[in-house]
């Protein structure tokens, strides 16, 4: 395993989501600025998501196809320089534009480094992913962050912050690029075994990974619902104040990020399946635990779901890659990306049940959804098995 590459390419990660991270922090200072309405503030949010998240396949089926590395320092340096252009433009529809500048500079970072990732990473492809996971997870932390500083100390082109961390990483990233490639390359065709159209050679989307969408979507709508659920449950309906319920924020993302880090060697000693049984079984009694507590075992359930849920985001990559060997860029699109990016719908209808039924009907259906996760995970065949059937 080429662990300072990947480390590398982990950093790039982190600093790519990063953006993802900061753009919510800008939403209420740009609702001022341009005195929109609370539907043209969520198509700010729409236009990042589509582009970051739901269009990745598209990116991982050309990369299968080309040779894409240069993806890695374009994808960080146009992420971050969308969003420090952000203070920046003079109306509505070119914060449009910037925004979705940015997503496609995620979207395009993503397949393309979970596929160099994937080849060198040797015998240990659920650790070194877990490595390169945990870079996103600490980019999605650390960018509310950064924008709460450069917001609250130059306003609104504070934003402009942030293009020097896009120009740091892309230029280290576009140095070090020929020695990544050179050895990308070479493990690339020891996995291929020579062939060297093998990658790409035939898309097929089988019935087990379809499944595996399915599995992640649920996860996704489980994470994303935790975190629009934690400030609300402990916030608006307990009335505890606004610290507290960002603490448990703070935390939930944190262990989540040591849950990321953990969960990759688990699953190259217990098995893929193994872990993705553990996240989904226990993540039932320990979000019932979470909203039927109080005291220090409220930040001390926080902390273990956030563990529990967020453990599995390298295990299911790693998962896809395998279903689609000659599909590596495109299965790390559709699990990275699409699957993902789908929570928000899951946000979605959690917020209308919520509105019609009460907040704790929505609670406990959110409760209850790893449960669907488990019967699917059920019919989900080994990665390894799979892989020779198709």
């Amino acid at each position: 395993m080429h662990i300072l590459k990947i480390v590398l390419i982990s950093l790039g990660h982190m600093v790519t989501d990063i953006s993802q991270g900061a753009i919510p922090l800008f939403l209420p200072y740009l609702k001022d600025a341009f005195d929109l309405s609370y539907f043209a503030v969520g198509l700010i949010l729409l236009f990042s998501s589509i582009s970051s998240s739901i269009i990745q396949p598209l990116f991982g089926f050309v990369s299968d196809r080309y040779q894409c590395l240069w993806m890695l320092p374009a994808g960080c340096f146009l992420a971050m320089t969308g969003v420090a252009l952000i203070g920046f433009v003079p109306n509505y529809y070119l914060l449009l534009v910037v925004v979705t500048f940015s997503g496609l500079g995620v979207a395009a970072y993503h397949p393309e480094a979970s596929k160099a990732v994937f080849y060198l990473s040797g015998s240990k492809k659920a650790t070194a992913m877990s490595v390169f996971s945990l870079g996103g997870n600490f980019g999605f932390a650390l960018g509310p962050i950064i924008a709460a500083f450069f917001l609250g100390v130059y306003g609104l082109q504070g934003s402009g912050g942030f293009l020097p961390l896009g120009l740091l990483m892309g230029g280290v990233l576009f140095v070090l690029l020929p020695k990544i490639s050179l050895q990308v390359a070479e493990n690339k065709e020891m996995h291929t075994n020579g062939k060297k159209n093998a990658a790409g050679a035939r898309f097929i989307i089988t019935l087990p990974i379809v499944l595996l969408m399915l599995i992640v979507t649920i996860r996704s709508w489980v994470h994303m619902g935790l975190m629009m659920n934690i400030p609300l449950y402990y916030i608006d309906y307990l009335q505890m104040d606004t610290a507290f319920g960002s603490s448990l924020l703070t935390i939930f993302l944190m262990l989540g990020a040591v849950g990321t880090l953990l969960g990759g060697p688990l699953a190259d000693r217990l098995g893929l399946k193994a872990i993705l049984y553990f996240s989904f079984i226990s993540a039932v009694p320990l979000m019932y635990f979470l909203f039927n507590s109080s005291g220090i075992f409220t930040f001390i359930w926080t902390g273990l779901i956030g563990a529990s849920i967020i453990c599995t985001f390298s295990v299911t990559t790693v998962y896809a890659q395998k279903l689609m060997p000659e599909n590596i860029g495109l299965a790390s699109g559709l699990v990275l990306g699409f699957a993902i990016g789908t929570g928000g719908i899951g946000t979605t209808l959690l917020g209308l049940i919520a509105d019609n039924f009460g907040l704790m009907m929505a609670i406990n259906i959110l409760i209850i959804l790893p449960l669907i996760g488990v019967a699917l995970i059920k019919l989900l065949p080994p990665p390894d098995e799979a892989s020779e059937e198709a």
